[in-house]
C-alpha cells in the first residue's frame, strides 16, 4: 500500500465515522478536513465533491458489514439464510448508526451522476451472492422450498428489512404507539415471516 493509499484510507475511515456520529447533512468537507489534518483544497482535488466522498464512505461502510456480518458457509442452505437475515438484527442492534446513514444516503442518491454510481452498485452485488449461494445449497440439501422468482423474493425481502431497519432507527417514534412497541421485536418478526416461507 503507497502512502497516499494509506491517506486516503483514513480520510474515508474518518469521514465515515463522522457521518455516522452525525449526519451526512451536517458533516462538511470543512469539518471533515480539519479532523484529518489536511487542507479542503486537498480534499477537493482527491474527491472532486462531497458527494463522491459519500460514496466512497458507503463502499467502506458496505465492505466492512459485509466482512463483519457474513454468514458462514457451513451448516444447511436454510441456517445459512437464517443467518444471513439475522445480520439485519445484529446491524440494527450493534450499529443503527448504520441505516441513518443508509437513508440519508437513499435520499441524497437521486442527485448522483449516474457514472458515479456504478462501483457502489457493485458492492451491493456481493450481499446478493451470500444469498444465492445459501438458497442454492438449501434447494440442493432440501432445507428450503422453491420460492419461483429468486431474485425478486431476494429483493422484496432484503428491501422489506432495510427500510424497516431504517424507518425504527430514524423514523421509530412518529406515534404515540411507536414508543410503546418493542422495535428488534418487529425486526425479529419480519425475520421469521421470510424465513417462515423459505423453509421446506
Amino acid at each position: 500500500m503507497t502512502i497516499k493509499d494509506a491517506q486516503n484510507n483514513f480520510i474515508i475511515k474518518e469521514a465515515t465515522q463522522m457521518f455516522l456520529e452525525s449526519s451526512i447533512d451536517k458533516v462538511t468537507i470543512s469539518a471533515i478536513a480539519k479532523r484529518v489534518g489536511v487542507g479542503e483544497a486537498t480534499l477537493y482535488r482527491r474527491y472532486s465533491t462531497k458527494q463522491a466522498l459519500v460514496m466512497e464512505c458507503a463502499l467502506y461502510l458496505g465492505r466492512d458489514v459485509y466482512e463483519r456480518f457474513r454468514p458462514a458457509e457451513s451448516g444447511t442452505g436454510c441456517e445459512r439464510l437464517e443467518k444471513f437475515y439475522d445480520s439485519y438484527l445484529e446491524i440494527f442492534m450493534q450499529n443503527p448508526s448504520y441505516y441513518a446513514f443508509l437513508f440519508q444516503l437513499d435520499n441524497m442518491l437521486p442527485s448522483v451522476p449516474r457514472d458515479e454510481m456504478t462501483t457502489y452498485e457493485s458492492g451491493i452485488d456481493a450481499f446478493w451472492d451470500l444469498f444465492h449461494d445459501a438458497y442454492a445449497a438449501g434447494l440442493e440439501d432440501g432445507s428450503v422450498c422453491d420460492v419461483g422468482d429468486e431474485k425478486l423474493f431476494y429483493y422484496a425481502t432484503t428491501h422489506a428489512l432495510q427500510n424497516l431497519c431504517k424507518k425504527l432507527t430514524c423514523q421509530g417514534n412518529l406515534i404515540a404507539q411507536d414508543a410503546s412497541l418493542d422495535k428488534a421485536g418487529e425486526v425479529r418478526c419480519l425475520i421469521g415471516i421470510i424465513m417462515n416461507s423459505l423453509r421446506a
